[in-house]
């Protein structure tokens, strides 16, 4: 056996001859006159100014202004901006743009399962006016460009309409991971100095109720930035309530006549905080922008994993771990559909993914 037959039968699984055909990554190649993938990566590394508009351009990511140049180091590497002049918003890119599509707005947008088996569906053009809801909520509430909004909630549409209608105000996302104890909230939410949280009143795990309003309450205590609580009523669960600052997501979401207008945001606004785990000294927040998170997102969902539109993408993960937005963003720029599992995974038997995966056609 040769050298490169014995790196091969190490894989579990090789594409078909018609899958690289039909591969994002293949189109992209062909329609730079590229070769191989080694050519391709040789390229981008040489050239990356010429690498990240191809990409743009190729997976059509939608600039409400034009960038002037893809990049600008005269600060000094660390200092890049990116997409320099241009404007961009992560709302208009994965769900404002997709109502205005016949075929896509009918599509599935999210499919949420739980452990119990109860499942939901949201079409694009169903996610856009629950988006349209909640910004215009955020819009009453006085939330607008630069404040922080934390999410501490399960992984249920309601996060992902939340997370949508944070970038479309302008605001940034803080996703908090829906197992952390009220400290570990809490110094994220002093750090960010928050301004709303988004949570729910519990959710599943392992069979049984996981409470998270009376964390969020404990956190929000030592937070005097947090002016409003909103809460998803996810469990249906009596909860201590402070009329003075929570509501509920029913109460808060505002209907309005017209759909939301997205203001025009600069491709460098901040569109999320992630913070790092906090294991080696206090927890770091690293700040991603509009242009550059989900540019990238949709490269990674598109050319490592060959997400098409319509397509359904699955990641176990939490809406608090970076691949809880990653997730979000990179699938809906693409059009795909999200599969959103609140739950154990294990959840009554470690086969529970992959009959979701057969099931759901991931």
């Amino acid at each position: 056996m040769s050298a490169t037959e014995n790196r091969r039968s190490e894989y579990a699984w090789i594409p078909t001859a018609e899958a690289v055909e039909h591969a994002n990554v293949t189109r992209l190649m062909r329609r730079h006159g590229i070769e191989n993938i080694d050519e391709l990566r040789r390229r981008s590394v040489a050239d990356i100014d010429w690498f990240w508009n191809a990409v743009v351009e190729d997976l059509e990511l939608p600039f409400s202004r034009p960038y002037s140049a893809v990049r600008d180091s005269n600060a000094g590497i660390e200092w890049t901006t990116w997409f320099v002049d241009g404007q961009f918003n992560a709302a208009s890119a994965c769900v404002w743009r997709w109502r205005q599509d016949v075929v896509r707005s009918q599509s599935a947008a999210i499919i949420h399962e739980d452990e119990a088996g109860e499942t939901r569906t949201l079409t694009y053009d169903e996610l856009a006016h629950a988006v349209d809801r909640v910004a215009w909520g955020l819009r009453v509430q006085g939330i607008g460009p630069g404040d922080v909004v934390a999410l501490y909630m399960p992984m249920v549409p309601e996060a992902v309409v939340a997370l949508h209608a944070i970038a479309a105000v302008g605001a940034v996302s803080l996703p908090l991971f829906s197992g952390f104890a009220a400290g570990a909230i809490a110094k994220r939410l002093q750090d960010a100095e928050a301004k709303l949280v988004f949570t729910a009143d519990g959710t599943w795990r392992r069979g049984k109720h996981a409470l998270m309003k009376q964390v969020c309450d404990e956190a929000v205590r030592d937070c005097p930035s947090v002016e409003r609580v909103v809460m998803y009523r996810r469990l249906g669960i009596e909860v201590p309530w402070d009329p003075s600052r929570d509501v509920e997501l029913a109460d808060f979401a505002v209907d309005r006549s017209e759909p939301f207008r997205v203001p025009d945001t600069d491709a460098e606004h901040p569109l999320l905080i992630g913070y790092t785990s906090g294991t080696t000294g206090r927890p770091k927040g690293a700040v991603h922008t509009h242009a550059g998170f989900v540019v990238k997102v949709a490269s990674e969902v598109a050319y490592e994993f060959d997400l098409h539109p319509g397509e359904v993408f699955a990641w176990i993960t939490d809406m608090g771990w970076i691949l809880g937005p990653l997730s979000t963003f990179g699938v809906h720029a693409l059009g795909g559909t999200l599969l959103l599992y609140e739950g154990a995974p294990d959840q009554p038997s470690p086969d529970r993914i992959w009959r979701l995966v057969e099931r759901r056609r991931v």
